[in-house]
């Protein structure tokens, strides 16, 4: 920190992360963290080292602790997939301290006597720093793919610390099937590069009255790269369909018919419906006899994409496809931006 004195209101929220039962190197990175005194490219230059202050992973002139744990676009795919919802700060006004202090304090209070939505903060943020530290210094990756796999991990650490259990090491657990998904998501990788997640991101969502049998459509999408990160809306149609499922389904179909007509060959899609992303992993046709064509049909265009990852979310986070979907329904609203 630039200042000489910590506030208050960070000493509070230091004293929680000193009070939970989290892991002791968990406490003593926040401590660091919130101190400023994490070895970034940004201290380093200021200290007097002769190192460039450049990002490793994106190139961005200044790899501030800002720019690590938020602005940076891997830090910024990572949370908006991630299980917990997070207020990216775009307000230099507000530091960065500032901004892991609140959400400390926000978790805390709503949190339950188990304190999960904070653990799973200050996990977020110790599996961005190991990652970014795997890429300096082990030349490994440090994609967002990467980022979350770390942070599953940890979870299970710290679920064996709480438990009293001696943990052994990763190399003893059994391997996940498929390597390149994060344990503990459910997603489904249809491209033909399944080695990371993409930076643009579609929200898809239908939305269907079961008296009318109307549905509306709707998808919105974000650039990882940009520096902007709200959803911009993409597109949106109307029509009826016989379940609510088979409105899902056409929903992810008409977005990614939208993708590739806007040129974007990498692509990941964020849905509500487990029983999509189910149907799609599991390699079946649709429950229902009308979905069969177009569950096919999403997996042929896929194929298409260098890579395709579909990916169940809670409803939160399909919040814009939603609202576009519900207009187009209830207005008869069609629509399709262009980039």
């Amino acid at each position: 920190m630039e200042e000489d004195r910590i506030s208050e209101d960070v000493l509070k929220a230091l004293r929680i992360i000193w009070k939970i039962n989290i892991l002791p190197k968990w406490k003593v990175f926040m401590w660091k963290l919130m101190y400023g005194g994490l070895a970034v490219n940004h201290n380093l230059e200021r200290r007097g080292f002769d190192i460039s202050n450049h990002c490793g992973y994106c190139g961005c002139e200044d790899e501030s602790l800002q720019h690590v744990f938020q602005t940076c676009s891997v830090a910024r795919l990572a949370w908006s997939v991630y299980r917990i919802q997070v207020h990216l700060n775009d307000n230099e006004s507000i530091s960065f301290t500032t901004w892991i202090q609140r959400h400390i304090l926000l978790y805390y209070s709503k949190d339950s006597a188990e304190n999960t939505k904070l653990e799973a903060f200050v996990a977020m943020l110790w599996s961005l720093w190991v990652t970014r530290n795997g890429r300096v210094f082990r030349n490994l990756g440090g994609h967002a793919r990467s980022v979350l796999i770390q942070t599953e991990e940890e979870m299970k650490l710290l679920r064996s610390f709480q438990q009293g259990y001696r943990w052994e090491g990763m190399g003893n657990q059994s391997k996940d099937k498929d390597p390149f998904h994060p344990p503990g998501f459910l997603l489904v990788s249809l491209g033909r590069n399944k080695d990371f997640f993409p930076n643009f991101v579609l929200q898809v969502d239908g939305s269907w009255a079961k008296k009318t049998k109307k549905v509306g459509w709707g998808w919105a999408y974000k650039d990882g790269t940009e520096d902007n990160n709200c959803y911009r809306d993409g597109g949106g149609s109307y029509g009826r369909t016989s379940t609510a499922f088979q409105a899902e389904v056409k929903a992810c179909l008409h977005a990614m018919q939208w993708a590739k007509e806007q040129n974007i060959n990498e692509v990941m899609l964020l849905t509500d419906s487990n029983n999509l992303v189910m149907n799609l992993k599991l390699n079946k046709d649709g429950i229902v006899v009308q979905t069969i064509w177009d569950i096919n049909e999403i997996k042929r265009l896929a194929a298409t994409f260098n890579t395709c990852i579909i990916l169940k979310a809670d409803r939160d986070r399909v919040g814009s496809a939603h609202n576009i979907a519900n207009k187009c329904r209830k207005e008869g609203l069609s629509f399709r931006n262009r980039i």
